[in-house]
């Protein structure tokens, strides 16, 4: 299989490699650098959409700390009150294999009390530095009140509630509420789950990145 500048081969032993470029950590080895020669890819299951063991995703222990996850790599899908995320590739211009979508879109909100209503995606993160992350999510949104929240091991993070100012094309946002930049805090090393959930449904996510650069922005 290949990306747009990268390829990937599943062997019969269930193993992932791969090579190619890596700037945005499209190799999946928890650095953010070209791989000229295959690469086992950790902890890896090819099942977009769908539940996956994990930990999947490996922090880099580069300058920034980064972390990039693409949304439909998730470890635990769970769905509460009527709605569900659900794994789509009708927006064009995603990375990956696909996006995760907040559905069904008839514009339930969920600002507050969103820990027990609200469906959650959680990804399973080693982490191998603590400190501070910013939490960066690429979506697009059906209405501009889309938004959503991140926590931190099942717990929700005040710093990182209503994540919000999603465009009608594929925007990077990490704006919290109160304007303020949404991060979490990691206190130990060791395998983590970040959580995302629904704050407002009808908003697709594409891709999230946790950093320890507060000066970093994504690209386009």
């Amino acid at each position: 299989a290949g990306g747009y500048h990268a390829g990937y081969a599943a062997l019969l032993d269930g193993s992932l490699w791969a090579w190619g470029e890596g700037s945005y950590g499209e190799i999946g080895d928890g650095a953010s650098a070209d791989r000229t020669v295959p690469v086992l890819v950790p902890d890896f299951a090819l099942s977009p959409g769908t539940d996956e063991s994990g930990p999947v995703f490996v922090q880099s222990s580069a300058t920034g700390k980064f972390v990039y996850m693409d949304a439909e790599h998730f470890a635990t899908n769970i769905a509460r009150g009527g709605h569900s995320w659900a794994f789509g590739t009708n927006y064009a211009g995603y990375f990956g294999e696909g996006h995760m979508a907040a559905l069904p879109d008839i514009g339930t909100n969920w600002p507050s009390g969103f820990a027990a209503n609200s469906p959650r995606l959680d990804f399973k993160v080693r982490f191998v530095q603590t400190g501070d992350f910013h939490v960066w999510v690429r979506g697009i949104a059906s209405n501009a009140n889309d938004m959503v929240h991140a926590g931190l091991d099942g717990m929700p993070v005040a710093q990182a509630d209503q994540i919000n100012g999603f465009g009608t094309s594929w925007t990077w946002r990490k704006t919290a509420q109160g304007g303020n930049p949404a991060k979490i805090n990691v206190t130990a090393v060791g395998v983590h789950a970040l959580n995302i959930w629904m704050g407002q449904d009808g908003l697709a996510i594409d891709k999230i990145i946790l950093t320890a650069d507060s000066k970093y922005t994504p690209p386009s």
